[in-house]
Parts: C-alpha cells; structure tokens; sequence
C-alpha cells in the first residue's frame, strides 16, 4: 500500500466532515464508529452499534489496504448519516 491511498481517504475525511472514526488506534471501539485497524494477515474494517458492539456483518479483514480503505469511506460515510439522522431526533450518548 502506498502512502497516496490513505492521503486519499484522509483528504476525503476532511473534506467531506466525516466523524465517528477509528483511524488506525489500537483501542477499545466505541458507539457509532466505523473503524480501520491493522490485524494480522490485513486491517479490520468494522461498525459499531450504540453499545460498541460490531454489526452483524462485522467485521471484515482485508488483504488488501486500498480495498480496506475503500470499504472503511462507505462505512464511514453511512455511519456519519445515520448518526446526523438519529441525533435529529435528540442527542446521542457516545
């Protein structure tokens, strides 16, 4: 993986205002986050729920970072919709 595929979703988290992220921390998830974490063998792309649990389809190693990048920005951008959706109706708990 070059440098240019995490410059790319970089650059697009911060154009874009994205939130609720794991980028990269070897750490505990939390509520409403979409993350991308380096494990053996790839990097886990994963969603949480409002109690920090992985969804069901969660979560996924890639092989391939630019795939796991690619897979990460669509959580991502999900996540950040549903949580502007639900906060419309009162504020989250994170």
């Amino acid at each position: 993986m070059s440098d240019d595929g995490r410059a790319r979703a970089a650059a697009a988290i911060s154009s874009e205002g994205l939130d609720y992220l794991n980028w990269y921390e070897s750490r505990t998830p939390r509520p409403y986050e979409a993350g991308i974490v380096p494990v053996d063998g790839g990097w886990r792309v994963y969603v949480t729920d409002e109690r920090a649990a992985w969804e069901d389809y969660n979560p996924v190693v890639h092989a391939d970072e630019d795939a796991a990048l690619d897979d990460f920005l669509v959580r991502l951008r999900r996540m950040n919709r549903i949580v502007a959706s639900r906060s419309q109706q009162g504020p989250l708990i994170r």
